[in-house]
């Protein structure tokens, strides 16, 4: 986990950009579709320690790109940044935050979600269902309806410590809220705030149990129902009942950017590098789809349908583990006929190296090097230079990519696709070390896309 956190800063300041202006607004204005609550996440890969002691030559030539690239970033005011991150939130209702820059740009096919940047010491994994999307800033629960163009706050008293872990449920936003005494040895102070989502009057909180600073488990890869929220703490999934503030450990759980699906608490395991499933109830816990290597970098559509990830059964994908990998290929997990497929297939000899795979209906979408591999290699120095983005569509059976420029710094990093657009995180070209929510629309005719016929998906047994 902690070198998750470091994959999050690394992500944000790596060498792409998108490059083309575009308003300014809220939560993406088409018709919602029906469905469950979903997560979304600043950044995947690397995360576990072991094969190999040093990067190969591919490795070192990776990240003696992302180096270079990083180096021509470009520099922001401050005064902008300081300002922007100064809005009020409150736990009386909702407070409509104001575009804060009005010129925001990301890119062609691309808009903002919120109509502000905040800092990436927030850690925020923006949170996205049917309705509209959440994620916190230090202080602040930011949520951007669909349908509607505004943002807005919820959340705590200036000088008050931070809300991190955004939740959507039917009735509910839910953010974790702690604060970090100064002593090393000393408890956190950390609770479930529960906020009314149709107005953001703040309803209740929930006391949880204290983490350490240095040494004992915290709080990561929550997700919740207007029933419970649940946690990873200390490699177990522990599960809150909002009606009676009791807690209970149900089942064993590493997982980042979990979503609860028909009941069942879903998510790839950062500890077993296996896709996830936990009945929300009991505690049983299954390995949908199988495998006999590491699966890593997936996500699941917002209705629940399908799942997909980067897969590494497939040569020369075995052996690979968190922090070295080679090949990996994009698999996808249907849940009404429980069949798992095979979506891409790329050269055995130089494989395309693959993140942050989501799907949406037909349409499957990751993130992509266009730098070829030629041996196994440390995930970390490929992961900087991610420089394009990767769609299939089963319906025209092309598989489509877009180079994004390499220009200033700024990199838009993809993680859930709905309702054919892509929610991903984009460094603010505007304020330096900010971060902005963004929706990358997969079928717009501004977007450069270079197609090509890609071989029909192969059902696995």
């Amino acid at each position: 986990m902690k070198h998750r956190l470091a994959l999050y800063v690394a992500l944000a300041i790596g060498p792409v950009a998108l490059a083309s202006p575009v308003g300014c607004g809220g939560a993406d204005t088409d018709a919602a579709v029906a469905g469950a609550g979903g997560a979304g996440a600043r950044a995947g890969g690397a995360g576990k320690a072991g094969g190999g002691s040093k990067p190969g030559a591919a490795g070192a030539t990776a990240g003696k790109a992302g180096a270079s690239a990083a180096g021509g970033q470009a520099t922001a005011g401050t005064s902008a940044a300081a300002g922007c991150a100064d809005f009020v939130g409150s736990n009386d209702g909702y407070v409509t935050v104001p575009p804060c820059p009005t010129d925001y740009t990301c890119g062609p096919g691309c808009r903002p979600v919120f109509s502000v940047s905040y800092d990436l010491n927030a850690l925020s994994e923006f949170q996205l269902d049917a309705s509209g999307v959440a994620d916190t800033t230090r202080q602040r629960l930011l949520v951007a309806k669909f349908g509607d163009e505004q943002t807005y706050s919820v959340g705590l008293p200036v000088g008050e410590n931070s809300i991190a872990s955004p939740m959507l449920t039917e009735s509910y936003l839910i953010g974790r809220h702690y604060s970090l005494p100064a002593p090393a040895d000393s408890k956190k102070q950390t609770e479930l705030r529960v906020w009314d989502r149709a107005t953001g009057a703040l309803l209740k909180t929930i006391p949880m149990p204290g983490t350490t600073n240095a040494t004992s488990p915290y709080y990561y890869g929550g997700a919740s129902t207007d029933k419970y929220t649940l946690f990873s703490f200390g490699g177990t999934l522990r599960r809150f009942d909002l009606a009676t503030g009791t807690s209970k450990a149900i089942a064993p759980s590493t997982c980042q950017t979990p979503q609860i699906l028909a009941g069942r608490y879903t998510c790839m395991d950062e500890n077993t590098g296996k896709f996830t499933s936990i009945d929300i109830e009991t505690g049983d816990l299954t390995h949908p789809g199988a495998g006999p290597e590491l699966q890593v970098e997936g996500r699941c559509s917002v209705d629940g349908a399908s799942c997909a990830w980067v897969d590494y059964r497939d040569p020369p994908g075995p052996g690979s583990n968190f922090s070295w990998r080679f090949g990996g290929e994009i698999y996808l997990y249907t849940f009404a006929t429980k069949t798992l497929e095979r979506i891409t297939f790329d050269s055995t000899d130089t494989p395309t190296w693959k993140f942050h795979a989501a799907v949406d209906g037909d349409l499957v979408a990751w993130m992509e090097v266009s730098m070829k591999s030629t041996q196994r290699d440390e995930t970390r120095a490929w992961i900087s230079i991610i420089d394009r983005v990767a769609k299939y569509d089963r319906k025209s059976g092309q598989r489509c990519t877009y180079a994004v420029q390499n220009v200033t710094g700024r990199k838009f990093i993809g993680s859930i696709v709905h309702n054919r657009k892509l929610y991903g995180t984009f460094n603010d070209p505007d304020m330096t070390g900010y971060l902005r929510v963004v929706a990358l629309d997969l079928d717009s005719a501004d977007i450069p896309w270079v197609c090509a016929a890609s071989p029909s998906p192969v059902v696995v047994p």
